[in-house]
C-alpha cells in the first residue's frame, strides 16, 4: 500500500548537511520523501549535501542520483595531494617524517596541507551534471544553467568567512568547483585554489541561506537532511567530525521554520572513504529510508505549531496559503469568514467549492451590499454556493475562523491590525491552546441562526461552444474570425509556461479540483460547469493554451500543468488557441517540467519576470463577467 502523501512539504525548500561519505544516506531519504509527494523548489548544502543539492538542483530523481552515487569508487575520490607553491622547511620535512610514523600520511598534511587532492569531485559531478542537463553550453555547467535555485557554502580560511554561491550571486560560475570547495574537508583535502575548505567549519547545515529575499519567495518551510554519528572512533576523528557536525543545531536555530529529519550512520565517519563498500552504502541508504519514514509517520505532531511559536503570514499569499492547507489537512465542519469585502472567494474558489460539496457550513460576515460589479457578483455566487451571507456595519475583525466551537481542533487566521502601509500581515491560532483566543473571536461574530443546508454544488461537463463564445466576445485578442479554438488532448510535456513560478496556495487546492473532476466522471481539466442547487450555473475554465509551431503556451491553467507533472499525468485537456496574430503577454518561456512553486506572496514581476498589463489576456474576467454571470 502506497505511504500517505505529505500535508506540509509538497513545496519546501531543501537543505543538506555535510558529511563527507556518508552522503550516501540521503539516497534513502531522498526516495521515501518522494513516495511523500515531497517537491523542492529550491535546495542548499554544504560538504557532501552540496553534492545531492547539486544534482537535486540539475533536475535529478532520488533515483538517478542513487544510480550516480553507486557507480562512485570512494577510493578513487583519493588523489595525490597538489603541488602548492610556498615553501617548505627543513623542520616542516622532519617534522612531516616523525609524524608519519605515528599518523600515517601527517607529512602532507604539513607540506602541501592535505593529504589528497579534491580535483576528483570536481571532474566526477560536472561530468554527472553534463547528463542530466545535456543541453548546457560550454564545457562545465554553470549556476545559471540549473533547473532550480542552487546555494553552496564553504569556508574561506584567507577571508576569514563563510562563501556562499548560488544562482544569484554567482550565475556565471562552475557548480562543480563550488561543490568541490565544499567537500573539501581541512587536513584530509587540500584547500581549493588556497583559499576555500569544507562549509561544515563554519555552516555544516547551511539553512541560513534561505532567509534572504532571493530564497523567501519559494517556500517558508524547510526540511533538513542531518547526519548523526554514533561513536567516534578516536581522537582526531572526534575533533573533525565535530568540526563537521557540532553547528548543525545552532544554524536550525538560526532560521524558523526547519524541520530536521535525523539520519543514524553508524559507527561510519565523514572521511571513511577508503573503507566504504557496497554493504556501508546499502546500510546508510536504508538509515535514510528509515529516517524519512519516522519523520513523516509523525508530520503532524511536528509541525503543528504551539502559542510558544505562532505562525505569522506575511503576505496574502502566506495567509491563503495557511487556509488552503487545511483543505488538504482535516475534514472542518464550519468555517467563518469576516473581511470587509469577498476577494478572497476569487483567490480559492476551488477550497470553497470542495468545502461546499462536503457539506461544510460556511458563513460570511461583511459589511452591507457594495455597488461595486465585482462585489455584487461575488455574493451572488455566495448565495448560489450556500455560503450564509450576515451584512455587519462594522467588521469586529478580519480573518477566518475553523470549527472555532471545537476546543482541540480549532484554529484562526486573524489580519493584524498593526499593517504598515500595503503589507498584509496574519497570526496563526490553533487549538487547544488557543481556544479561548478563538472563542472570543467566534463570540465578536454574534448569534448565526439556524443554518440550513440546501445542497451541495455539483460539477458538470459543461459546453465548448458557450466558451468559446464568452473568450470571443470579452477577449480582446480573440475576437478575430480567422482564429482557431477548440478542446484538444495535449501532452504535458509539451507545454511552456509563460511564469516561472506558481503560488503555492493555487497548487494545494488542484488536488481537491482534481478529485471533483474524477468524481463527475470528467477527464481533467475538460470544460465543466458548477450546478447550484437553485438550477444556475458557472463555467470552470479549462486551461488555455496559444498554439504556436510544435509549442504550447500555457495563457491560463499553468498550476494545473504543473499539478500533472507532478503527479505522473501525461495528458491534459486544453482550449487550444490557433492562428493568433498577438505577441504573448510574458517572453518567460519555461518548460512546465521546470516550473517552481513559490509560497511566499509573489508580485507580477517575480512570477512573470516583466510587467505584462499591455497583453494580458483577461480570461477569469470573459468568462465570469458580472454584467452577464449569474443573474
Amino acid at each position: 500500500m502506497p505511504e500517505p502523501r505529505t500535508y506540509f512539504f509538497e513545496s519546501c525548500l531543501g537543505v543538506f548537511q555535510g558529511g563527507g561519505c556518508r552522503g550516501a544516506a540521503f539516497v534513502g531519504a531522498l526516495r521515501h520523501v518522494a513516495e511523500r509527494g515531497v517537491n523542492f523548489s529550491g535546495v542548499a548544502g554544504t560538504s557532501a549535501g552540496s553534492i545531492i543539492a547539486a544534482l537535486l538542483a540539475a533536475g535529478a530523481t532520488a533515483d538517478q542520483i542513487g544510480a550516480l552515487l553507486a557507480q562512485i569508487d570512494f577510493k578513487d575520490f583519493l588523489r595525490p595531494p597538489e603541488p602548492i607553491k610556498s615553501k617548505i622547511s627543513t623542520w616542516q620535512r622532519i617534522g612531516g617524517a616523525i609524524g608519519d610514523w605515528f599518523y600515517p600520511g601527517i607529512s602532507e598534511v604539513i607540506q602541501k596541507h592535505g593529504r589528497y587532492s579534491s580535483v576528483k569531485i570536481e571532474e566526477w559531478l560536472n561530468g554527472a551534471l553534463k547528463q542530466l542537463l545535456p543541453k548546457t553550453d560550454g564545457k562545465n555547467v554553470k549556476f545559471k544553467d540549473l533547473i532550480k535555485p542552487l546555494w553552496v557554502v564553504a569556508a574561506d580560511i584567507v577571508a576569514q568567512a563563510v562563501k556562499v554561491w548560488s544562482h544569484g550571486q554567482s550565475p556565471d560560475e562552475d557548480v562543480a568547483h563550488a561543490v568541490r570547495c565544499s567537500c573539501s574537508i581541512p587536513g584530509f583535502f587540500q584547500p581549493v585554489d588556497n583559499h576555500y575548505v569544507d562549509g561544515g567549519i563554519l555552516s555544516n547545515l547551511p539553512s541560513f541561506t534561505f532567509s534572504s529575499e532571493a530564497s523567501a519567495i519559494h517556500s517558508k518551510r524547510i526540511l533538513a537532511f542531518t547526519l548523526r554519528l554514533d561513536t567516534p572512533e578516536d581522537y582526531f576523528k572526534a575533533v573533525l567530525n565535530t568540526a563537521l557536525d557540532g553547528s548543525v543545531n545552532i544554524q536550525a536555530r538560526l532560521v524558523e521554520n526547519v524541520y530536521e529529519i535525523r539520519i543514524q550512520t553508524g559507527s561510519i565517519s565523514a572521511t571513511d572513504f577508503a573503507d566504504m563498500d557496497d554493504k556501508k552504502t546499502a546500510q546508510l541508504i536504508r538509515n535514510g529510508t528509515d529516517a524519512a519514514k519516522e519523520f513523516f509517520d509523525g508530520e503532524l505532531g511536528k509541525v503543528r505549531p504551539s502559542s510558544a511559536r505562532r505562525t505569522v503570514c506575511e503576505g496574502t499569499d502566506e495567509v491563503l496559503t495557511e487556509l488552503t492547507t487545511i483543505l488538504n489537512v482535516r475534514n472542518i465542519k464550519k468555517l467563518f469568514v469576516a473581511d470587509e469585502d469577498s476577494n478572497w472567494l476569487y483567490s480559492i474558489f476551488p477550497a470553497f467549492l470542495k468545502w461546499r460539496t462536503q457539506g461544510v457550513e460556511i458563513h460570511a460576515f461583511l459589511p452591507p451590499e457594495d455597488r461595486k460589479p465585482h462585489e455584487l457578483y461575488r455574493r451572488r455566487l455566495m448565495a448560489e454556493m450556500g455560503i450564509v451571507f450576515h451584512s455587519t456595519a462594522q467588521v469586529p475583525f478580519r480573518g477566518f475562523l475553523i470549527d472555532p466551537q471545537n476546543s482541540t481542533d480549532c484554529a484562526a487566521l486573524v489580519y493584524m491590525e498593526d499593517t504598515v502601509g500595503n503589507e498584509v500581515r496574519a497570526i496563526k491560532y490553533v487549538g487547544p491552546d488557543d481556544f479561548p483566543a478563538i472563542r472570543a473571536l467566534h463570540a465578536m461574530l454574534g448569534p448565526v441562526g439556524t443554518y440550513s443546508e440546501a445542497g451541495p454544488p455539483k460539477l458538470q461537463r459543461g459546453s465548448d461552444l458557450d466558451l468559446e463564445k464568452k473568450l470571443r466576445d470579452h477577449v480582446s485578442q480573440y475576437g478575430q474570425a480567422s482564429i482557431s479554438m477548440r478542446m484538444e488532448t495535449v501532452n504535458v510535456s509539451d507545454l511552456m509556461a509563460l511564469s516561472s513560478l506558481v503560488r503555492e496556495y493555487k497548487y494545494q487546492q488542484i488536488k481537491s479540483l482534481h478529485g471533483m473532476f474524477r468524481t463527475a466522471g470528467l477527464d481533467p481539466f475538460d470544460v465543466a460547469v458548477v450546478k447550484y442547487p437553485g438550477g444556475k450555473e458557472t463555467i470552470v475554465t479549462p486551461p488555455i493554451v496559444e498554439a504556436s509551431g510544435k509549442s504550447f503556451y500555457l495563457i491560463q491553467g499553468t498550476t494545473r500543468a504543473f499539478f500533472c507533472v507532478r503527479e505522473g499525468i501525461e495528458q491534459i485537456r486544453c482550449l487550444v488557441v490557433r492562428n493568433l496574430s498577438a505577441a504573448l503577454p510574458s517572453a518567460n518561456h519555461t518548460p512546465i517540467r521546470e516550473v517552481l512553486v513559490g509560497g511566499r506572496t509573489l508580485n507580477t514581476l517575480e512570477r512573470y519576470g516583466q510587467p505584462i498589463d499591455a497583453d494580458f489576456r483577461h480570461i477569469e474576467f470573459a468568462v465570469h463577467l458580472p454584467s452577464e454571470t449569474l443573474l
